[in-house]
């Protein structure tokens, strides 16, 4: 998309037509006094090649110079979201978003700029209440991805305050999902998953105090114990457990529901979005 929210449009900067090493500059000038003295300036940038670079000064008097807080270089096709603290109180701030041209290079996205005072944070903060938004499901497999929100939850424009999702069995002993430290966050199930609790824990720093959301429930198929002995040649058509076709009957499970690492009957790839399913097999299809 041209903007990082799926909106119409963003900043640009046309890296591609400039000769390497030549710069571009959009100022943004704002009033800086106040009672707080950190600030936080966030921004989405996309930057497809990675040769060149996107920098962010900082100016504290009106332009006259600058000091250098931040850069971005990706390499990746994607939007991606960046967030970095300066403190300063004075009126005349400008902040340079200055594009360094490589030549034949990918041009520069800027998009969401934000600057706002952070705060600090104070006592015990509020978890909120937390939803799944892309479905409301709650059967759940593994290999599904869940979307989870927060209303009501103390802001990180508050200085201190974090925070972290967090996955129970029981919904009494919780352990932190990695890397899901964002609201909203995408979280996908692990490869052995038999459903299970996911809440949202807010921190404040300063005390180091913990509040915790409401808890969602999720529970997994129940499986059917084959009767021994067990033999299957996989001729019937497969049923629907966790995906489209994905188990020979309910007594299977199939870890990846929906990729190319994902089993199906031979004659059947399409189920699981295969690449190329009908390359590299093998005759006979069955023993």
């Amino acid at each position: 998309p041209n903007g990082s929210n799926g909106t119409p449009f963003s900043a640009r900067f046309h890296s591609f037509g400039t000769t390497t090493g030549q710069t571009g500059s959009l100022d943004i000038y704002f009033n800086g006094a106040g009672a707080v003295a950190t600030k936080r300036l966030s921004y989405d940038t996309y930057n497809s090649t990675g040769n060149d670079s996107l920098v962010i000064l900082l100016s504290t008097d009106g332009g006259v110079t600058f000091n250098r807080i931040d850069s971005a270089r990706s390499g990746t096709a994607a939007w991606r979201s960046k967030q970095v603290q300066f403190n300063t109180n004075s009126a005349t701030c400008v902040i340079r978003f200055m594009g360094y041209g490589v030549a034949s290079s990918g041009d520069i996205g800027l998009d969401n700029v934000r600057i706002n005072e952070l705060p600090p944070c104070a006592g015990t903060p509020t978890a909120g209440t937390i939803t799944r938004t892309n479905s409301t499901d709650t059967v759940a497999c593994s290999g599904f991805t869940f979307v989870f929100n927060a209303t009501g939850q103390s802001s990180t424009d508050n200085q201190g305050i974090s925070y972290q999702w967090e996955f129970s069995t029981d919904s009494v002993n919780w352990s932190p999902v990695p890397g899901a430290v964002t609201v909203p966050v995408t979280i996908v199930t692990p490869a052995i998953f038999n459903g299970g609790f996911y809440r949202l824990a807010v921190t404040c720093s300063n005390g180091g105090a913990v509040a915790y959301s409401n808890g969602l429930k999720f529970v997994a198929p129940p499986v059917t114990y084959a009767t021994l002995p067990v033999i299957e040649r996989f001729e019937s058509a497969w049923v629907n457990v966790c995906a489209t076709r994905d188990v020979p009957n309910n007594s299977w499970r199939n870890r990846y529901p929906v990729t190319d690492s994902s089993w199906r009957r031979s004659d059947d790839g399409a189920a699981a979005n295969w690449g190329s399913a009908t390359l590299y097999g093998y005759t006979p299809t069955g023993s």
